[in-house]
């Protein structure tokens, strides 16, 4: 509970915190931020998750600011997901006479419910300022009763949202009227998350998240992996930054048809979990001349129990060993007429994998002329992936 009263500041820094399973009668199941009597309360949150939190107003946080107090917290990096309310099931934010605009910049709210106003977020702007400003953030699969899943707004309250990613349509979105559309967002987009039931908001190659963000809204360094926050020249929208945890390799095909990846090749660039005994399990199958690609999985698991972090990417298998011919023991055919005639060469041909195609000339049965004639020969195979051998011998 962080009181700012009486001309009086109560604005803590908070960073890399989990709150987890709390409950509060009326407000703020995990934190209650309160500027009365011109006072202020503007926490700044940065790489935290709030998760699972209960409370009649504001199932994660709630803010509230009266009689000329402010209570405008900055959140960067964070998730708030599962927490329940009555209203603001994520965040609940009240005004009577004060201000109350929180910065949400790269935050995930996920799953967050209120029984009645507002999934992930309640704004009340009676007689004030309450305009939370919202960028390069995610909302997906939030729930209220009076179907304003995302922001429940009134009394003029104007949330203004701006490169960030809405799993419904703008109107959903807008519960109450006031939201302001400031561009370069996402409406009725799935993130693709790695692993939403396993709250696990990373996102997949594909998600459409990826690059969509605003570079000078965070000027924090680190995601909440505690990697770099821009990776590939545009941020992403969301609390973590989309990197290769896993990357593609290529195996290519030993004299066997056998391939082996190297495991180090496949481990891109991985979290570090302090504290924690980590243990990367890549899960690599058989590689075989019956492939042209696989794929394989990466896990990070926790103290042997818990999957972290789990990735699927692609081996591709590459057969470039030449068919091998050995002409040695090599004998000639002989008709019945007791003339040498050209033999089936094909015995002599191998392939690590499968043939495919073998031309000989001349060709098979042909007479080779009479005693003392110097015949030349070529012999050529392809094998299935089209590495191709050609020798030419003559024999008398």
């Amino acid at each position: 509970y962080n009181e700012g009263s009486n001309n009086g500041m109560a604005s803590p820094l908070v960073t890399e915190c989990d709150f987890l399973g709390n409950t509060a009668t009326l407000s703020g199941g995990a934190m209650y931020n309160s500027g009365l009597e011109n006072g202020t309360s503007s926490p700044e949150i940065i790489n935290s998750v709030f998760s699972i939190n209960k409370a009649a107003g504001g199932g994660a946080i709630s803010n509230r600011a009266s009689n000329g107090g402010e209570s405008s917290p900055v959140l960067v990096n964070c998730i708030i997901t599962g927490n329940i309310a009555g209203a603001g099931g994520g965040m609940y934010n009240e005004i009577n006479n004060g201000t109350c605009s929180p910065s949400i910049i790269n935050c995930v709210f996920v799953r967050n419910t209120a029984a009645n106003y507002g999934g992930a977020m309640f704004n009340n702007g009676f007689m004030g300022t309450c305009n939370p400003d919202i960028v390069n953030s995610i909302f997906y699969n939030n729930v209220s009763n009076d179907q304003h899943s995302v922001f429940s707004n009134s009394a003029g309250a104007a949330p203004t949202i701006q490169n960030s990613l809405i799993d419904v349509d703008f109107i959903t979105l807008d519960g109450g009227g006031g939201t302001i559309d400031a561009g370069n967002n996402l409406f009725e987009t799935d993130p693709q998350f790695v692993s939403a039931s396993s709250e696990d908001f990373r996102l997949m190659p594909v998600s459409a998240a990826i690059d969509a963000g605003e570079n000078t809204a965070n000027t924090e360094m680190e995601d909440l992996d505690g990697l770099s926050r821009i990776y590939n020249g545009t941020i992403d929208m969301g609390a973590y930054e989309w990197r290769p945890y896993c990357r593609q390799d290529t195996v290519y095909l030993d004299e066997n048809g056998e391939g082996m990846a190297v495991v180090t090749d496949l481990i891109g660039e991985l979290p570090s979990f302090l504290g924690c005994v980590i243990d990367t399990v890549v899960v690599i199958p058989t590689i075989s001349c019956a492939d042209t690609a696989v794929l394989y999985d990466l896990f990070v698991i926790r103290e042997g129990v818990d999957t972290l972090l789990r990735c699927t990417d692609t081996i591709w298998v590459l057969d470039t060993v030449s068919p091998v011919i050995d002409m040695i023991g090599m004998e000639l055919s002989v008709n019945e007429d007791c003339m040498a005639v050209m033999p089936d060469l094909s015995i002599y041909v191998s392939d690590n994998c499968a043939l495919d195609t073998i031309i000989q000339s001349p060709e098979v049965g042909t007479p080779l002329g009479v005693p003392g004639s110097i015949v030349m020969v070529e012999l050529t195979a392809v094998d299935s992936s089209g590495n191709e051998t050609t020798i030419n011998f003559e024999f008398e």
